[in-house]
């Protein structure tokens, strides 16, 4: 089971694992190819140590390759998911609010990504969210992929307690659809 925290800041020694561990079998291309989704500009990915601390570098066109948290959270978070997948085939991944980092409008495209890795890699997600747009738009990814494999857990908090509902992919896209309020 491997956990991602909300930000992934504190990943970078595990995501240099993960890379090196990629790199070796040649996987990097595929994971370049996806994070176009966020920075088209984006060639290449490399690994380096500045300081003592080991990095994920960009290649972008410029003169360097600059540090891939300078493009941004969102490509910093989709590597780290990225990465993760691709390293643990056939284990369990808890991502912590998926949101973070993402821009609302590449969240279809990313959710399309990250189910397509999770699938080839039979890996287990489990995501947690409180942004109704990142539902609406794993819906939508779901229903274009044809999709069913998704369960919906709503935690209420109650007085001396916490009530868990389970909806299945069904439900979930009809609370969707309705406008309901999920979260």
């Amino acid at each position: 089971v491997v956990y991602l925290s909300s930000s992934l800041k504190g990943n970078a020694q595990l995501n240099a694992e993960y890379f090196t561990q990629l790199d070796k079998k040649g996987l990097i291309p595929n994971i370049v190819n996806s994070l176009k989704v966020i920075e088209p500009k984006l060639k290449n990915i490399s690994l380096g140590v500045s300081g003592g601390q080991v990095s994920i570098y960009g290649d972008v066109g410029l003169k360097t390759k600059i540090p891939i948290g300078f493009l941004g959270e969102g490509i910093e978070k989709l590597l780290g998911i990225l990465l993760a997948i691709e390293a643990n085939k056939g284990g369990i991944i808890l991502i912590d609010e998926i949101e973070n980092g993402l821009h609302y409008s590449a969240l279809p495209q990313i959710w399309s990504i990250i189910s397509k890795a999770a699938q080839k890699n039979k890996i287990q997600l489990f995501v947690t969210t409180h942004s109704y747009e990142t539902l609406v738009a794993l819906c939508q990814s779901a229903l274009k992929q044809n999709n069913k494999d998704i369960s919906y857990y709503r935690l209420d908090k109650e007085p001396d307690t916490v009530t868990i509902s389970h909806y299945d992919f069904d439900t979930f896209k009809a609370a969707i659809e309705s406008n309901w309020e999920v979260r």
